[in-house]
């Protein structure tokens, strides 16, 4: 509450001297005409400081944040190029909430994204960057494009935002030309390059970076790597990279699966086409009869994406256009309508999705079924019946992660997942999962790190006798169909997933999507048996820490029917349980 007399420049004054910033505004535009003439040196210069800075800015950062200010102070151009007030839209909410939710969480930002066209995440990270810069002092903002009139188009687009604020709810900006916009009393300022060539941004101190369309870029894999040094884990800082895809085979497509698995500091921000309300034909304009020739791969689309036949119309009509773009090519319009406006990470990268041992459908409408019947019940997963089957995928202090996934009938989901524990740690953590899921039936992958914790396990008196050995380069019960163990877990998962006369649920997290989805068939020197890209070659695809680990666990549940190895089938797996093994303890 204002005292009688006292201008905001009083209150502010005094707020800062207790180095407090109330989130207060303005009654009336008089109100904001500058300092008191006999004040203090000291005051005066604080004060000027505030005034700079634009003291209803950073009184709206205080009271509503970005969203609050991008709505009351900001005005962008739409898609029919009118002024508008910048309202955010589904997609960027969903992007201010990860970031907002990153700086709460660890203080920086790291967010890489992956959109279909035009959702407006572009202006998003434009407007964040500036209301930065415009905030705080010492802060430098740099856009980053593959090329020069993009470059030239973002500028254009933050610096509009800037030249429509209020000039008295601003900072005064200083040198401003086409690459660069400098605010000297903030020693703060927005600048924009191209990405040329694998030097670009080594020499750079910023504290926010934006990379626009780096699927695109020509030396990604040395441009980002190089900005992650320049400007380091420091709080406050944030880096955005975002991009529509651009094929499978470069930077951007290895850094949205490392991050969708969790394998570095990046988070992955996906947007989905059906987002975007503007996507969408008017239910008047949608021809009669449309539904009844929806296919039945559009009726699967619509379903797992929860879809109006206005979305679905729209949807055809814009593949349509790109078929004839594509030479009347309907199958080649698809590939580029599910590229250019993906509903799902694999849509994106197209190009490898043809030859995935398992299609993202599936999993998609697995994931779906999850969510719906645990809004249903309210219950924090779908209740499951029959045999429950623990599978178990080990590490040891490698590349790959340690994953426990339970399936009970027609109901899948992780247990607990970690990284690069000790055996007894490890150990440790397996056996609480065992007394909180209580599985009938355990398997284990013994090959390489998980023989001594399978020996360890089989110690245990409740639990031993439970835990199954599987070696994934074991024979398969049927040799002539599948190459080995693994590739028939693989394939016995594929029929449980798309099996339509069940209705699986599998729990709702992208790291699953990604391992089930990511997998590539190969072919077979026999020509007829199941065969799978190897670990290895999914690493020289998408980078050294590509592993199916909670594809593998999943699938070590599938090992056999029941019970372990059939009757007259052996496993080349030790096991501490027979008279000739003599592993720790015998």
């Amino acid at each position: 509450m204002a005292k009688e007399g006292e201008t905001l420049w009083d209150r502010v004054a005094s707020q800062m001297a207790g180095g407090v910033v109330q989130a207060e505004t303005p009654e009336s535009p008089e109100e904001v005409e500058g300092p008191p003439a006999n004040a203090g040196d000291q005051l005066q210069s604080q004060t000027r400081q505030f005034y700079d800075v634009g003291i209803k800015a950073l009184q709206l950062a205080a009271a509503g944040g970005l969203p609050q200010f991008a709505q009351d102070r900001v005005t962008i151009r739409d898609k029919s190029g009118s002024l508008r007030p910048f309202m955010f839209n589904r997609a960027q909410i969903f992007a201010h909430e990860m970031a907002e939710r990153q700086l709460a969480d660890r203080g920086y930002v790291r967010v890489i994204v992956l959109k279909g066209r035009q959702m407006g995440l572009s202006t998003y990270i434009l407007c964040r960057g500036l209301f930065k810069v415009t905030r705080k002092t010492g802060q430098k903002a740099y856009i980053l494009t593959h090329e020069i009139p993009a470059t030239l188009n973002l500028f254009n687009i933050v610096k509009g935002m800037y030249d429509r604020i209020d000039a008295r709810l601003k900072p005064q900006a200083g040198r401003s030309n086409k690459q660069e916009m400098e605010f000297p009393g903030l020693s703060s300022g927005y600048s924009v390059g191209t990405a040329k060539s694998g030097e670009t941004g080594r020499s750079l101190t910023v504290q926010f970076f934006h990379g626009s369309e780096c699927a695109f870029w020509a030396a990604a894999k040395q441009i980002v790597p190089g900005l992650m040094q320049t400007i380091g884990l420091v709080p406050g800082t944030e880096i955005w990279l975002e991009s529509t895809a651009n094929g499978p085979s470069n930077y951007f497509a290895s850094a949205v699966q490392a991050a969708r698995k969790g394998a570095t500091e990046f988070e992955l921000c996906f947007v989905p086409w059906h987002w975007d309300p503007m996507y969408s034909t008017a239910e008047e304009r949608v021809p009669e009869g449309f539904e009844d020739s929806l296919d039945q791969d559009d009726k699967e689309y619509r379903y797992a994406h929860s879809l109006s036949l206005g979305q679905m119309h729209w949807r055809r009509k814009k593949t349509a256009d790109f078929a004839v773009a594509e030479g009347n090519n309907l199958e080649a319009g698809k590939i580029k309508f599910a590229q250019e406006y993906p509903a799902t990470v694999e849509e994106a990268f197209q190009t490898d999705t043809a030859n995935s041992f398992i299609q993202a459908m599936p999993v998609v409408v697995a994931r779906k079924l999850w969510r719906e019947e645990c809004e249903r019940t309210g219950l924090p997963r779908p209740e499951a019946h029959g045999i429950k089957r623990m599978g178990i995928d080990p590490s040891y202090t490698g590349g790959d992660g340690f994953r426990i996934w339970c399936r009970q009938g027609r109901v899948a989901w992780r247990t607990d997942k970690w990284e690069k524990l000790r055996t007894r740690a490890s150990l440790d953590r397996i056996l609480a999962a065992f007394d909180k899921e209580q599985p009938d039936e355990v398997y284990i992958d013994v090959g390489n790190n998980g023989g001594p914790l399978f020996d360890l396990l089989c110690e245990d008196v409740h639990w031993g006798s439970r835990v199954i050995p599987v070696m994934f380069g074991d024979a398969a019960d049927d040799n002539e169909r599948h190459q080995n163990k693994r590739c028939e877990m693989w394939y016995r998962m594929r029929e449980w997933l798309t099996d339509k006369a069940g209705m699986v649920m599998l729990e709702d997290i992208e790291e699953i999507q990604a391992d089930l989805t990511g997998l590539l068939t190969r072919r077979d020197e026999v020509g007829t048996r199941t065969k799978l890209e190897s670990k290895d070659d999914m690493r020289k695809r998408l980078g050294k820490d590509a592993s199916p680990d909670d594809g593998d666990a999943l699938a070590t549940t599938f090992a056999y029917a029941s019970g372990g190895p059939k009757a007259g089938g052996k496993s080349r797996a030790p096991d501490p349980r027979r008279a000739v093994h003599h592993g720790p303890g015998m």
